[in-house]
């Protein structure tokens, strides 16, 4: 299901992300895990080499990008190698790779800047994926200027917590990779 825009650009947003992570977490006890949620710190991996980071790890993370490094495809590593997900809604109507079962695909990208104009590419050419706007000076920044709440979640929402949708892409937009738990 997608609530997209019940749970985006609305007051509601942190505490709906935090409650969405309490309700995995719980989910996960009661199929008997033991230990907490995994959580990502997008600060820890900011920087050039976010492509490696070790919530892509193939063997003790959630694999990497997909199939083709220039487009949205299945994943290629893995424990989700082959895993099937479905999105219901209207995020279908306006993507019609959703509107079918279909292997969990991602694309990592990065977007520099080159020659005065920003450029979309894979994450394999350049290995940031966008963590100019999740860094700890980006978090600062957006946590030392806001005055009240809107002015904190608007940044917030927009900056760091979209570009980790973009970066990874795929099925992160409509939030049914099993990665998009470990964000707040």
């Amino acid at each position: 299901m997608i609530l997209t825009d019940r749970i985006h650009f609305v007051a509601q947003f942190l505490p709906w992300h935090r409650w969405f992570v309490h309700l995995y977490e719980t989910a996960l006890k009661e199929c008997g895990y033991t230990g907490n949620a995994i959580y990502w710190d997008w600060t820890r991996d900011a920087g050039p080499n976010v492509v490696n980071s070790p919530l892509f790890d193939p063997v003790t993370g959630f694999g990497g990008t997909g199939t083709n490094v220039n487009e949205r495809s299945p994943i290629a590593t893995g424990p989700f190698v082959n895993f099937t997900v479905m999105v219901y809604s209207n995020y279908a109507a306006t993507d019609l790779r959703y509107d079918h079962p279909h292997f969990l695909d991602r694309e990592f990208i990065s977007m520099p800047t080159r020659n005065g104009t920003v450029v979309v590419v894979p994450a394999s050419e350049d290995g940031t994926m966008l963590s100019e706007r999740y860094s700890e000076t980006m978090m600062n920044n957006i946590v030392n200027n806001g005055q009240d709440f809107e002015s904190f979640r608007g940044p917030f929402e927009g900056i760091p917590h979209a570009a980790l949708h973009d970066a990874i892409g795929g099925d992160m937009g409509p939030s049914s990779s099993p990665n998009v738990r470990t964000h707040p």
